[in-house]
């Protein structure tokens, strides 16, 4: 794995692999170069075993930020993010061996869960099912069946408020998920930071699963059990702390968790 620079790919800076044979001096490779997620902030990213996994998996850990405009953030005692510490996996999908990301095992250990939904319906111009929460720094854990989404879209927008949130979205008529963090209160003129990314999903048996991990300044996607990864900042002021689902058809939750920290709050 290598940290590269993707424009001619579609990306933008981030972490590319290759995979294939090591045979203790040289290393054969058998894939022409993959990139591990679609994000635009993760960099530099390192990984160490993890020993008591009899080697099937190592934890990753990188740099949130991107060199096309790290010097542009409004911040002065830091720069960027660590992003959390996820287990990555060699794993054969329908588009060959690819490495996949989860987030480490017990991360959400210590966070309560404040509302489970097993089995929900969601309608077009229904009544936000969060219009309660108020928190900067949560996760979403759900399955969303798509399968009656012929024509339609659904998505969140997390960190909403004050006209400000980061929006993920996804199209059901061409399989597409959406990452677009247009809406932060801090405009940052470069094309890399505003460019939405966009990343072709297949849903599972009709299904679409998504981990979503919300901080202060981050937003950190795992979709259909890692196989898509987006990780980004956002630059929203402190006041933008709900969380809204939405569809322009119908969708139907298999599950639905909403854990938090310490600065979550129900009103």
């Amino acid at each position: 794995m290598i940290g590269g620079n993707g424009f001619n790919y579609g990306l933008t800076t981030g972490s590319s692999y290759f995979v294939g044979d090591f045979d203790g001096r040289e290393f054969y490779a058998v894939t022409n170069v993959k990139w591990l997620e679609q994000g635009a902030d993760s960099y530099t990213g390192v990984t160490w075993d993890a020993p008591y996994t009899n080697g099937n998996f190592r934890y990753f850990i990188s740099w949130m930020n991107n060199w096309n405009y790290a010097g542009k953030l409004p911040w002065d005692t830091f720069n960027g993010n660590a992003s959390i510490v996820r287990e990555i996996r060699l794993k054969t999908a329908p588009d060959g061996l690819k490495l996949v990301q989860k987030p480490v095992w017990n991360l959400l250990d210590d966070f309560p869960i404040i509302m489970d939904i097993r089995g929900g319906d969601i309608h077009t111009g229904q009544e936000n099912i969060f219009k309660d929460f108020h928190g900067r720094s949560y996760s979403i854990e759900t399955q969303i069946d798509v399968a009656d989404l012929t024509e339609g879209k659904f998505g969140f927008a997390v960190r909403d408020g004050d006209g400000q949130h980061a929006d993920l979205t996804y199209d059901k008529s061409i399989n597409e998920f959406v990452f677009n963090r247009e809406y932060s209160r801090i405009k940052v003129d470069v094309e890399e930071f505003n460019r939405p990314q966009r990343v072709i999903v297949h849903p599972k048996e009709g299904k679409i699963k998504l981990e979503i991990l919300v901080d202060r300044n981050a937003v950190e996607v795992f979709i259909n059990d890692g196989e898509y990864v987006l990780s980004n900042l956002i630059l929203n002021d402190l006041s933008s702390d709900g969380l809204r689902l939405w569809t322009d058809g119908h969708v139907h939750l298999d599950y639905l968790k909403l854990r938090n920290s310490s600065e979550i709050t129900i009103s």
